[in-house]
Parts: C-alpha cells; structure tokens; sequence
C-alpha cells in the first residue's frame, strides 16, 4: 500500500472509531427495584417492577424511574424474596442494560452497566439527531422506544420530533389509541392532542360514555375539561336520579368543582329544601351551607329560610352558637327567632353589630 494511501486509511480508521465511541459510550450507576406494589399486573395482564436508574455523577447524573414487565427482563430470578448474588439483563433496541446487585423481601438493590446500541444511534442520526449520545440512548432503552415504535409512530406523523416520540411513550399513546379517537370522529388530533388526552384519561371508552350520556358533539377540549372535573356518565346519572336532568356541560363542571354531589343533594333535600336550582346548590357550597348548618338554625328557632336567607347567614357569621351567644346576653326575643320578620336576618344584625362594637 502506498504511503499516503495507508496514512488516509488510518485517519479514517481512527475517525470512525471515535465517532463510534462517541456514540456508544459504557454508562454506569445504581439500581434499585421494588416488587411489592408495582408488582401488580398492567392493562396487558402482566406482572410489572418498578426500576430506579441512576448513573454516576461524572457521566452527568440522570435518575429515570420507570416501570418494566417482568417478562422484559433476561435471567431476573423468579422468586426476589432472597437473592444474595442477582445477574440478570434488560435488552432494548437503543442498548442493554447489565444488573448485579441483591433482593431482600422482593426489593432489590445494586449496579448496572449501561452499553448503547450503535446501529440504533444511527437511526438517530438518520432522523436528524445531531447528537445521538448515550445519555440519550440511555432514556430510550430505559423508556423502550424501539425502532417499531419509532415507525409506527411516524407512518400518522411524518418527521415527529424525537421528543414527542419519547412522549408519547411516556404517556402510553399508541396507533390503536390513535385509530381508535379517528373511528370516533376526532380524525384531526396533533401529537399534543393526543398526549393531552392521555393524560387527562380521556379515553375511547370515555368518549363513548359521555355520548351516551348525552354529549355527542363534545370535542375534546371539552371532554378533558369534564374529565379533569371529574363529571362521568355514572354522575350524569345520579344527578338526574336526585332530579336534576338536561344539565350542560358547564353546569355539570361548575357542580362538580363546587361539590355538588348527589349525597349533597339528597341530605339538602331530607333537611326539607326540594327543588332547589343547581345554582342555589353550588351557592351553597360555596358558602358553607350544609344541611348540618340548616338543622341547627332550625333548632334555634330560624326554620323555613330561603337559600338566600341560609347564605346570608352563613356569610355573616350567624350560626347556632352565635344565637346562643345572643341568649347569654340578653337578646332572647331574637335569638327565639324570625318572629314574623320579613327579613329574619334583620333582627340579628343589630346585636352582632353591638358585640363587635363591644369587642372593639
């Protein structure tokens, strides 16, 4: 070989060498993994561990939790209530990760080494990664963001960032989730609509709830707003049980922001208020007045007030102790009660003003 041939062969050798350890550089750190609640079995029926990674501090510290199937793991013993010596695997496309370490009473505790997969760095750098690292790669195996998934993920949404791969990995948006909206007329949803659906829950099985319920033409930001509020098909229900039936959207959120549940409905109904428009109900939850409240004003002597009179009350600090406060001073004639008043907050307003007065 001629001289300059052999020196550039060299260079080049040299190159693609560094580049490749660049790229596929050895992590190492800590593990640790419990087996005692995250044991429990995922939406795919299998048995699941959660794993605590965190590499060293010269390697620029990550810490990832993430939670794993047992059947992903290679060699994992299949008891972990005593393991003295544990070596076992988890092999993603983006790397495998190497444990030793220890169980004790299904937690375990240990080592790991981390080894980049460089021909997944390079479907990276196919897709414009500038820097397909291995803290990078790193998060990926421990995430599992396969070249399948990559794909799949791509075929919906040409040229996705990266980022919005990993989060649809994070929050579990998959093609079938995606199908699944589209055959239920969300045929338009970004990635950060679907990411948002996710986790807010509002799932195919959601969407087919509330459209039985009687909102078939929800979008979604409407749907995550009833779902971040809590307003399912099964309150729907109860609502108009209680007798509160054609409730909007808004009505039901603002119900149940305010919590206006149908036991609060029920107990305002047996304290002797039937009727009452929802309206009232969330001004009175919004003030206090609970059926404890009405009972006790009415074994004072104010019975029969209206939902204005009780927030009035309420908002003015009149309450049973403060008519019993009234008796001790000298005020048994109001603190007997309305008497024929027309305004049965009237009679009270004089004697509070005179106590502050008096405390002042």
């Amino acid at each position: 070989m001629h001289r300059p041939t052999a020196t550039l062969a060299i260079l080049l050798t040299l190159t693609i060498t560094a580049a490749g350890a660049h790229q596929t550089e050895t992590l190492t750190g800590t593990w640790t993994m419990e087996a005692a609640e995250s044991r429990r079995a995922g939406a795919d029926g299998q048995p699941r561990l959660h794993l605590l990674l965190r590499t060293e501090p010269d390697q620029g510290r990550t810490h990832m939790g993430v939670t794993v199937p047992v059947a992903s793991f290679s060699g994992l013993p299949a008891s972990l209530a005593s393991v003295p010596d544990a070596r076992f695997e988890l092999r993603r496309d983006a790397g495998t990760f190497r444990f030793e370490g220890q169980f004790r009473d299904g937690r375990g505790i240990g080592e790991f080494r981390f080894d980049p997969d460089g021909a997944f760095a390079q479907v990276l750098a196919a897709r414009g990664e500038s820097d397909p690292s291995s803290r990078r790669l790193f998060s990926l195996a421990a995430l599992d963001v396969s070249r399948a998934f990559i794909q799949e993920v791509e075929q919906a949404f040409p040229g996705i960032a990266l980022k919005d791969v990993v989060s649809f990995r994070i929050h579990g948006v998959t093609a079938a989730f995606r199908a699944e909206l589209r055959q239920r007329g969300f045929s338009d949803l970004s990635p950060n609509d679907l990411v948002k659906a996710r986790i807010h829950g509002v799932t195919p099985a959601y969407v087919d709830e509330m459209r039985q319920a009687g909102f078939p033409g929800e979008d979604l930001d409407g749907l995550v707003r009833l779902r971040i509020h809590g307003v399912s098909e099964r309150y729907i229900k109860e609502m108009a049980a209680a007798g509160y039936t054609g409730l909007s959207a808004r009505e039901l959120r603002e119900a149940r922001i305010h919590g206006v549940r149908p036991e609060f409905v029920r107990a305002v109904q047996e304290a002797g208020y039937t009727g009452v428009p929802l309206r009232d109900l969330v001004k009175m939850r919004i003030h206090g007045v609970t059926p404890a409240f009405i009972t006790s004003l009415g074994e004072a002597g104010y019975r029969d007030l209206t939902i204005e009179q009780l927030v009035r009350f309420r908002i003015h600090g009149v309450n049973a102790k403060f008519i019993e406060d009234l008796k001790a001073d000298g005020y048994r004639a109001v603190a007997a009660g309305a008497g024929g008043h027309p305004d049965p907050c009237a009679p009270l307003a004089t004697p509070a003003r005179e106590r502050v007065r008096g405390k002042g």
